[in-house]
């Protein structure tokens, strides 16, 4: 029985033995380490839209059981921007034995322009307006439309059921964590007040202005409506506005109160031009404090007058101007698809 016991001991021990040397030996012959990730160039200089394959270039990875690994790396994730333009990318590789390697590549995007604003229409509403953000757009080289990003910041207290002008901020934010602020004027107007006053349609509600390049607030005046007839710039010279079909004739120099004057005169059956009062407005005024040498957002206001003193009507609207180093551009489906229907 002893004998018995001492054997039952001894194969006890020698099977003990042999699992830990099998563990040791699993061990030993596991691959532990992973890849090893070369970056040729810690920075480099990429285009908006780069693909993988572009942020990939000059890295390679290899691994001491599997070889070359480089088909195996990965672009994991970007960070937000470090500085406006520049991220870092997260890259990862994995072998065989699920070994994953991480390293981090700087990229400067060499054409990267931050967040812009658009406008459709300028920024006056008539009073109970349901939003002030109908006629605002975003967009962005990285992100696309960011319209539906917009939020509003004012420390007035808005309330679009008063006549008034209320200092407001728009701003949006892209993925990578870029901010874009439009500081402007809106403007709450009562209907029955604007109806009777000039209506001025400009070209733009917001222009990108590059910095350095010169302005002429007068160029942007489309055209002005009033009793029924549009009246356009004359030129940027002689800052009036003349009734659309009196424009020939004032350009060839034309006596035109003269004209207008035996017109009224005339026989039914004469051809003579309409007779359109008045045939000229001339009270037109600019506000344009825009320095086009220095970046920022710029209001331009234009006023146009017409009546008698007693009977003076004003009409009015306004211009944002942002002078930017570098002008954004955006798809024209960005104003039929930037909003919810």
């Amino acid at each position: 029985m002893r004998k018995l016991r001492i054997f039952s001991i001894i194969i006890f021990l020698l099977a003990a033995a042999c699992f830990v040397f099998y563990r040791v030996q699993l061990t030993r012959s596991m691959d532990t380490e992973g890849p090893v990730i070369s970056i040729e160039d810690e920075r480099i200089i990429v285009p908006v839209g780069a693909d993988d394959a572009t942020l990939l270039e000059g890295v390679t990875a290899r691994d001491e059981v599997d070889g070359d690994v480089t088909d195996r790396l990965i672009v994991e994730n970007d960070s937000h921007f470090i500085e406006t333009g520049r991220r870092q990318i997260s890259i990862a590789v994995s072998d065989s034995s699920n070994n994953v390697t991480k390293a981090v590549r700087e990229i400067v995007y060499e054409d990267y322009i931050s967040p812009a604003f658009f406008l459709s229409e300028p920024l006056f509403f008539p009073v109970n307006s349901r939003s002030i953000t109908d006629s605002v757009y975003a967009y962005d080289v990285l992100d696309g439309d960011l319209t539906q990003k917009i939020r509003v910041t004012s420390d007035d207290l808005i309330w679009l059921g008063d006549v008034g002008e209320y200092s407001v901020t728009f701003q949006v934010t892209n993925s990578a964590g870029d901010i874009s602020k439009l500081p402007v004027t809106l403007t709450i107007y009562d209907p029955a007040q604007v109806a009777v006053a000039p209506q001025i349609t400009l070209t733009d509600a917001l222009i990108h202005l590059k910095a350095g390049s010169s302005f002429d607030p007068w160029k942007y005046i489309d055209h002005v409506t009033y009793r029924g007839h549009d009246y356009y710039p004359l030129n940027s010279q002689d800052h009036i506005l003349v009734a659309e079909d009196y424009l020939d004739i004032y350009n060839a120099d034309f006596d035109l109160d003269s004209l207008i004057k035996s017109n009224s005169k005339a026989e039914p059956e004469d051809d003579i031009l309409p007779v359109i009062e008045p045939a000229v407005l001339e009270n037109v005024e600019i506000s344009a404090a825009v320095n086009a040498g220095k970046t920022g957002v710029y209001e331009v206001s234009y006023q146009v007058s017409a009546g008698e003193d007693d009977e003076e009507v004003v009409g009015y609207t306004r211009l944002i101007v942002v002078v930017d180093d570098v002008v954004p551009t955006a798809p024209a489906e960005l104003f039929t698809d930037g909003k919810d229907e």
